[in-house]
């Protein structure tokens, strides 16, 4: 394996119900710019739309420019307004929403 996602309904408080969200898409380093993460996410966005979901979101650490490279191609935009900071194992991080239309 190579390769996973895990995606399900939006958790963000208030999200509407046809609100999707990446919850967490890995692809092993040594697959990196290989297409599998391309091929993960079209995969995912074709349950997304089977399942009845319109919209799909997903949170990225603002210091990975790899994943928000990722999102930005796959058609995500941020969310400005979303940026949350939190304290993890002594750092300070911060994540934004990027999110986009699944139709």
């Amino acid at each position: 394996m190579v390769g996973w996602v895990a995606l399900g309904p939006c958790r963000d408080e208030g999200s509407p119900p046809d609100c999707a969200e990446v919850w967490a898409i890995y692809v092993a380093p040594p697959s990196w710019s290989s297409g599998v993460g391309r091929r993960l996410w079209r995969r995912s966005r074709a349950r997304l739309l089977e399942q009845g979901f319109k919209t799909v979101s997903a949170w990225v650490f603002t210091q990975n420019a790899r994943a928000i490279k990722f999102y930005r191609a796959a058609g995500f935009a941020p969310d400005l307004s979303s940026v949350k900071e939190f304290e993890l194992g002594g750092k300070q991080l911060q994540e934004i929403r990027y999110a986009r239309r699944l139709e």
